[in-house]
This record gives structure tokens, C-alpha cells and sequence, in this order.
């Protein structure tokens, strides 16, 4: 279950990130056919804000990627370095506009001077514009805060699943450490009474030869006192 939930919430930032990316396309697009200074200055910032908010979908994907494995974690480390390669792109992109601006601002600002109450019109519309867009991002920055909390919230879950099974191993090779100290221990006594019963069945062998050969003493002195009494008579 865990894994399916981190995949949902992976497509879902993939599909987030691919509005942004073709919204900020677009956006270009438009900032190059745009004839008014106030209106390409507009465009650019809702360009960069657009590619920051992809940024964002990107960092949560990379995030969410970290708890796959096997060919799926092969698998989105290849989008995630062709979407890497998207976002520098568009960088890119919106640095060149910005270049081919700042090259006719001196026209634009001309243009202001002589149209005030135009300009003026433009930058507060520009300027509600930024607002609710900046809005918007706000909650859609902390709806990612919530996801990001609920990644670590699981992600936490799983470690501590991870220790709990590297505790119980650990007591399982405990347990077997101690029986296995056990087991070394009663060897050596083993080991102790057998060299003890070897000495003694040693003792024993010695003990037995000693009387075998006094018997035959007695028996060779007998026969020799018998053998020297015939004699005499």
C-alpha cells in the first residue's frame, strides 16, 4: 500500500510539473510576439514563476522516488534527468528574452513616458495579476508542504519498521551467541572428563601389567622352591 501511494503521488506531481513546463512554454511563446515593454516584463515574471513552480513538482517526484526500488527507481531516475534537462531549457529560454528586453528598454521606457496613463493601467492589472498568482502558489506550496509531511511521515514509518526487524535479529544472534557459548562450554568439560577417563583407563592398564607380573613371580619362585625340595630328596 505504501508503494502504490508513492506511486499515485509521483504521477500526480509528474502531471502538475508537465502543466507548469507547457504553461511556461506557452508563455514564451507569447513574450516573443509581446510588442509592450510593461506586457513582456509581466510575461516574464509569470514565465519564471511558472518554471519555479515546476522546479517544485520536480524536487516533490525526486522526493517520492527515493522510496522506490528495482526497475521503477531505474526507470524515473531517466525522467528525472530529461525533466532536469526541460528546466534548464526553458532557463535558458527566458534568459535570452530577457536579454533581447533589457537590449530595448530604452524604447519601451520611452514608450511609458509617453503613454503614462496606459503604462499605469498595465502595471496595477500586472500587479493583481502577480497577486493572485502568487496566491495561488502560496497554497499550492503548502499543499506540497502537507505531501512532503506525509512522505516523511511514511518514510519515518518505514526506518522504524527497519529497525524494529534489525532489533530482532540482533536478539536472534544474541540468543545464538549465548547458546553457542554454552555449547563451547560443555565441550570442554566433555573434553575434560574424557582425558580424565583416559588417564585412569591408562592408570588401570599400568596397574594390571604390575599384578600380572607379580603373579608369574610367584609363580616362577614357586615352581623354582618346589624344583630345589625334589632335589634335595
Amino acid at each position: 500500500a505504501p508503494r502504490t501511494y508513492t506511486a499515485m503521488a509521483s504521477s500526480e506531481y509528474e502531471s502538475e510539473y508537465r502543466e507548469h513546463v507547457s504553461a511556461a512554454t506557452n508563455k514564451l511563446d507569447e513574450l516573443e510576439c509581446a510588442a509592450s515593454y510593461e506586457l513582456r516584463r509581466s510575461i516574464c515574471e509569470e514565465v519564471e514563476r511558472e518554471i519555479q513552480s515546476a522546479k517544485d513538482a520536480f524536487e516533490m517526484v525526486e522526493l517520492q522516488g527515493r522510496s522506490l526500488s528495482g526497475s521503477a527507481k531505474t526507470s524515473l531516475q531517466a525522467t528525472l534527468r530529461s525533466y532536469r534537462a526541460e528546466l534548464s531549457a526553458l532557463r535558458t529560454r527566458l534568459k535570452e528574452c530577457r536579454s533581447m528586453q533589457t537590449a530595448s528598454s530604452n524604447d519601451c521606457i520611452r514608450e511609458d513616458l509617453f503613454s503614462p496613463a496606459g503604462g499605469s493601467q498595465g502595471s496595477d492589472a500586472g500587479e493583481r495579476a502577480r497577486m493572485l498568482t502568487t496566491s495561488d502558489r502560496l497554497i499550492k506550496g503548502n499543499e506540497r508542504l502537507k505531501n512532503a509531511h506525509s512522505v516523511t511521515l511514511e518514510m519515518e514509518g518505514m526506518a522504524a519498521s527497519i529497525l524494529n526487524d534489525l532489533s530482532k535479529q540482533r536478539e536472534t544472534l544474541m540468543r545464538s551467541k549465548s547458546t553457542l557459548s554454552y555449547a563451547t562450554q560443555q565441550l570442554d568439560v566433555s573434553r575434560r572428563v574424557v582425558q580424565a577417563m583416559a588417564r585412569r583407563a591408562a592408570t588401570n592398564k599400568a596397574v594390571l601389567y604390575l599384578i600380572i607380573a607379580l603373579i608369574g613371580g610367584v609363580l616362577l619362585l614357586t615352581a623354582w622352591s618346589q624344583t630345589n625340595v625334589a632335589a634335595r630328596r
